[in-house]
């Protein structure tokens, strides 16, 4: 199903390519961190965010001079960590364990963009697709992929500035936070909890286009 959603999406970008005119559409190469922190219930209230990384590929289709769609396909790793105090068996201080949870995502974003003079605001739903989670303590290592829903949802908000290169090529640098709407657990949380997702990213891309 995974590799389902990825050939769906560079089939679009192709597809796309080929029916619209080319002058409309550019490409991004992306790379950036994630900020990540989970939310919902007690225990993932107490947990640190900590940092990570993305990379992924887009598409930019443009509607009218300010408009256009944006859509991504990133590979984004989220990661928290909780510090827990030992106890040894007087019940005294023993020293602190830190231990990470770690959750990897394709995420699609699909976004409205405005543009003004090299600035742009963009939002829009995104969907994560869970490729791998797991909790990790010292050497030991827990996998928790199926306690986690196969499928993310939420909403992308971000803000950022282009900087034009010449008319086939430009950087842009953006703010991003990925805003999860939906309890990912799979199982029943303490007290009737969630355990939802926000991520801010901060993204470098690289913008193409194939155009003379």
């Amino acid at each position: 199903m995974k590799k389902q959603y990825v050939l769906l999406f560079f089939a679009t970008l192709v597809l796309t390519n080929k029916t619209f005119a080319q002058k409309d559409i550019t490409f991004s190469i992306n790379a950036g961190l994630t900020y990540s922190s989970l939310f919902g219930n007690e225990f993932a209230n107490q947990l640190d965010s900590e940092f990570d990384f993305l990379v992924g590929v887009g598409m930019n289709y443009l509607l009218t001079e300010n408009l256009s769609l944006k859509t991504e396909l990133n590979y984004e790793r989220m990661k928290s960590s909780l510090i827990s105090e030992l106890i040894n068996t007087n019940g005294l201080p023993n020293g602190k364990l830190t231990s990470y949870a770690k959750t990897t995502y394709l995420t699609i974003p699909l976004m409205v963009k405005y543009n003004h003079d090299g600035f742009f605001v963009n939002g829009g739903p995104f969907v994560g697709i869970l490729l791998s989670s797991k909790t990790i303590a010292e050497n030991n290592q827990i996998d928790n992929s199926e306690g986690l829903k196969a499928v993310n949802f939420g909403i992308s908000l971000g803000l950022g500035k282009e900087f034009k290169i010449n008319d086939s090529n430009s950087f842009i640098i953006e703010i991003r936070d990925n805003f999860g709407l939906m309890n990912t657990s799979n199982i029943p949380v303490y007290r009737n909890g969630s355990v939802k997702t926000n991520s801010v990213n901060l993204i470098l891309s690289w913008n193409f286009s194939f155009t003379n």
